[in-house]
């Protein structure tokens, strides 16, 4: 199944304002909610049994996107054992 933004990126710009503007208020806000459909592969947990996830790149990857997201999700009840741990290399 296409995700959102490969459906998006496959209409015209009169297009997309068509379909966008015929969703409801409450489809639009769960589009925008949908994470896992905007995100790219680097931003998504790993697969499996896994202790750490580390992402390591550059600004502007979405890095504290990415884990703000898996917080929720576990909040949210996706993960029942977790376990949080932040780290900064150099203070601010």
């Amino acid at each position: 199944m296409p995700t959102i933004p490969t459906i998006l990126h496959g209409l015209s710009p009169a297009g997309r304002e068509r379909l966008l503007g015929s969703l409801p208020e409450h489809q639009l806000r769960a589009a925008a909610r949908a994470f896992p459909e905007w995100a790219h592969a680097g931003q998504l947990p790993p697969e499996g049994d896994w202790r750490t996830w580390v992402l390591l790149a550059g600004r502007g990857f979405g890095k504290t996107r990415a884990g703000a997201e898996w917080v929720l999700a576990a909040v949210r009840g996706a993960e029942t054992n977790a376990s949080f741990a932040f780290a900064q290399a150099e203070p601010i």
